[in-house]
C-alpha cells in the first residue's frame, strides 16, 4: 500500500522534471572536494585553537603554583589579590572563548561527516532501498535521513539552480543535475501508464482511494506489474528530492555556523548566549520554512550525532580528568 502513496507525488513530478534546464555549473565542481575544503579547514583552526588552550593552561598553572596554600578549600579566585583575580578571571574568560569556538569548528566537522554520510545511504537507497539493522553503524545517521525528508520532503522542489562559482552547494546541484540526466534519459511511459490504471480503478470500484487487498487478482498483478515499472523511476525522483534536502541542510549547516561566530564575537564567554542571533532572526521571519525545517534537523542531529568536541568534553571531569569510557556512560 505505501507504493500507491508515492505515485501522485510522481505524477506531479514527471512533467517539471522533464522540462527542467539544466545549470550550467563551475567545471570540475567536485562534492568530496568542496566538502573536504570545509572539513580541513574546520581541522586547522581546532588545532590553532588547542595550541592557544595550551598556553592559557599554562598560564593557569603559573598562577597556581604562587598560591601560598594548594590545599585550601576556598576559591582559587578568592586567594588572590586583585590584579591576580582580574588575570585569572580574564583566562577563565579567554579558555570559554576558546572552547566555544572549538565547539563551532567542532560541529562543522560532524556536518561535513553526515553529508558525505548522507549522499552514501540516499545514493544506496537507488539502489537497494533497506533500513539498517538496530546494531548498524550507519542506523543513527540514516534516522537522521529519515527525519531530514521527513521535515523537508514536500517542501523542497527539484528546480534549476545557477551558481557562479564552485561551492559545496554548487557541488550538491551538480549531483541533482547528473540525476535529472538519467531521469530525462529514461521512458517515462509507466508513469502515465499508472496514472491511466488508477483512473480506471477508481471508477471501476467506486472509489478515489484505491484498496489493494479489495482488488481482483487480475487488478492486483496489473497494478504490481505497473508499479515495478515505475519503481526505478521514482527512486531517481527520490534521489534527486534528497540532494535538494541536502542543499538546504548545507545552507542551514553554514547559517549556524555564521551566526554562533558572531555570538561568540559578541558575548565573548557566555555559552548561554550561543544561538541567540539565529533565534531572534528566526523569529522576526527573515528564514523561509525550508531553512526553518532544515534547522530543526541539524538541532536532531545535534542530539543523535554529537560532534566530537562535545563528546571529549562530556569525558572530562571536574579535576580535568578524561575519564574512562565506561564511566562516561554511567554518567
Amino acid at each position: 500500500m505505501h507504493r500507491l502513496l508515492g505515485i501522485a507525488v510522481v505524477v506531479v513530478l514527471v512533467i517539471s522534471l522533464s522540462c527542467v534546464a539544466l545549470a550550467q555549473e563551475p567545471a570540475k565542481c567536485d562534492f568530496d572536494t568542496e566538502l573536504g575544503k570545509i572539513y580541513n579547514d574546520a581541522e586547522a583552526k581546532l588545532v590553532n585553537l588547542a595550541v592557544q588552550m595550551v598556553h592559557v593552561t599554562d598560564q593557569f598553572r603559573k598562577i597556581l603554583d604562587k598560591l601560598p596554600d594548594k590545599n585550601s578549600n576556598k576559591p582559587i579566585i578568592e586567594q588572590l589579590d586583585k590584579e591576580g583575580s582580574a588575570t585569572f578571571q580574564k583566562l577563565r574568560d579567554r579558555q570559554m572563548v576558546l572552547m566555544n569556538v572549538s565547539l563551532a569548528e567542532s560541529k562543522r566537522m560532524r556536518d561535513m561527516q553526515f553529508f558525505r554520510k548522507f549522499v552514501i545511504l540516499a545514493e544506496k537507497d537507488v539502489r537497494w532501498p533497506e533500513i539498517p539493522t538496530m546494531d548498524h553503524p550507519d542506523l543513527v545517521p540514516y534516522a537522521v535521513l529519515a527525519s531530514a525528508r521527513e521535515h523537508l520532503g514536500e517542501k523542497v522542489e527539484i528546480s534549476e539552480a545557477k551558481y557562479d562559482q564552485c561551492t559545496l552547494e554548487a557541488s550538491i546541484q551538480v549531483m541533482e543535475q547528473e540525476v535529472i540526466d538519467k531521469f530525462n534519459a529514461m521512458d517515462t511511459t509507466p508513469i502515465f501508464e499508472m496514472q491511466t490504471l488508477k483512473a480506471r480503478l477508481a471508477k471501476k470500484y467506486k472509489t478515489k482511494t484505491l484498496d489493494f487487498q479489495k482488488m481482483s487478482e487480475t487488478d492486483q498483478k496489473a497494478m504490481g506489474e505497473t508499479l515495478d515499472r515505475v519503481e526505478p523511476i521514482s527512486r531517481q525522483i527520490t534521489l534527486a528530492k534528497d540532494y535538494e534536502i541536502l542543499k538546504a541542510l548545507a545552507k542551514a549547516s553554514q547559517l549556524i555556523y555564521d551566526m554562533d561566530k558572531e555570538d561568540i564575537l559578541t558575548y565573548g564567554p557566555v555559552p548561554d548566549k550561543i544561538g541567540t542571533t539565529l533565534f531572534t532572526k528566526a523569529n522576526a521571519g527573515e528564514y523561509g520554512e525550508i531553512i526553518q525545517s532544515a534547522h530543526a534537523v541539524m538541532r536532531v542531529m545535534d542530539t543523535r550525532i554529537p560532534c566530537d568536541f562535545f563528546l571529549r568534553f562530556d569525558r572530562i571531569d571536574d579535576a580535568g580528568n578524561t575519564k574512562e569510557n565506561g564511566d562516561a556512560e554511567k554518567k
